[in-house]
């Protein structure tokens, strides 16, 4: 197989959700183009101060274990397990905590993106999709690429675009399909087990 071939229209896969979201963003003058914000829902309810306390704790581990910002006090470890354990959300400690917009901004369009190639990789390993053929014709590229954006930018994304920490679980979901591709029709599991392992992971509720 020449692996080659598939370099840039992966890359293509990632870009073409971004580029988009980024259109969108600059059409309706959504932040960094503009005054208005993504910060609405639950993201402003819940997820933005639940975001700032981990961001603002997490060189001190006793907090981020038991919180006294719970009313009289709480469990704060089972609200990380929750929202917070992408490894995306990381990104979040270069952010100032007044600037945490930026942040829900790039995790949602690197969300958009990643989700995109995902699924493209998808579409081209399938043995089931492929009918065991070893690669893609190259004029079934422009389709495969409509089918990974039409996935990565989903009405079911875009809707829910305020419930951030569910979308790197969303994101890697074509790649446990991909394993599970390869468990019944090669028997191998390690794709399978380690995807869907760090899907559950990341967010148990989606997963």
């Amino acid at each position: 197989m020449n692996k080659s071939k598939y370099r840039f229209p992966l890359l293509l896969s990632f870009l073409l959700p971004i580029a988009m979201m980024l259109y969108w963003y600059h059409s309706a003058g959504i932040f960094p183009f503009g005054n208005k914000s993504i910060i609405i829902g639950d993201l402003s309810n819940q997820y933005l101060a639940i975001l700032a306390y981990f961001k603002n704790n997490f060189f001190h581990p006793a907090n981020l274990f038991y919180s006294f910002k719970f009313g009289l006090g709480g469990n704060f470890f089972p609200v990380i397990t929750y929202y917070l354990v992408s490894p995306l959300n990381l990104l979040a400690l270069f952010f100032p905590t007044k600037d945490l917009i930026g942040f829900f901004t790039l995790n949602l369009v690197f969300n958009a993106g990643l989700a995109g190639a995902m699924m493209f990789f998808f579409l081209i390993k399938s043995h089931y999709l492929n009918q065991g053929t070893v690669q893609v014709k190259t004029k079934f590229m422009p389709l495969v690429l409509a089918l990974s954006t039409s996935f990565a930018l989903s009405s079911f994304y875009i809707a829910y675009a305020h419930c951030f920490m569910w979308f790197n679980a969303i994101a890697v979901l074509p790649l446990v399909v991909l394993g599970l591709d390869r468990l019944y029709f090669k028997d191998k599991c390690n794709l399978y087990w380690i995807s869907y392992t760090y899907l559950l992971l990341v967010n148990y509720y989606i997963g």
